[in-house]
């Protein structure tokens, strides 16, 4: 709840810093980026969360560190791809996909994130599995935080756009 609060006020505040024209230039920036991060899971993040959780309670610790390492590492490879995707047709996405060729420096910088989203989602989901979802908490808080004041501080300093894709990078290299 409170990593939810803490983007809802920064949202806020990077909107009204922004207006609504830049505003919805940095939300269409990550929508391509944050629609194919969903493509790096398929259902992977839910088995490490089960199988540790399992493995854990039966205290089979070499199954479980053979999930973990290979179900991140699947996912890293999977965020490698969809990022080169991402990074190397950014041009193509921001003209045909949103008509606005302009947005394709800022959809590759967006797309930087997802590297370092897939080890952030893929550790929290080893913290469930390992019933420490106080590390969850943590790593979601901390996230929130980073981002707050990196974005608001970057928009605020006239960074605009680019200043609000930064901290939201960052706040997941940080986390990760």
């Amino acid at each position: 709840a409170f990593s939810t609060i803490i983007l809802a006020i920064t949202s806020i505040i990077v909107a009204r810093i922004l207006g609504a024209e830049l505003y919805g230039q940095y939300a269409l920036a990550l929508v391509i980026p944050q629609i194919l991060f969903l493509l790096t899971d398929l259902g992977i993040s839910q088995g490490i969360t089960k199988f540790v959780s399992v493995l854990k309670t039966k205290n089979e610790l070499n199954r479980l560190n053979s999930i973990v390492k290979h179900g991140l590492l699947v996912r890293i490879c999977m965020g490698l791809a969809i990022f080169g995707i991402t990074f190397f047709f950014a041009d193509f996405m921001a003209l045909f996909l949103l008509q606005r060729l302009e947005l394709a420096f800022y959809i590759r910088i967006a797309s930087l994130a997802i590297i370092f989203q897939v080890i952030f989602t893929t550790a929290t989901s080893v913290f469930v599995g390992f019933d420490k979802t106080e590390y969850q908490a943590i790593s979601t808080n901390i996230q929130a935080i980073f981002k707050a004041i990196i974005s608001i501080v970057l928009v605020i300093s006239g960074f605009d756009i680019l200043g609000a894709l930064v901290g939201h990078t960052v706040s997941y290299i940080v986390t990760a």
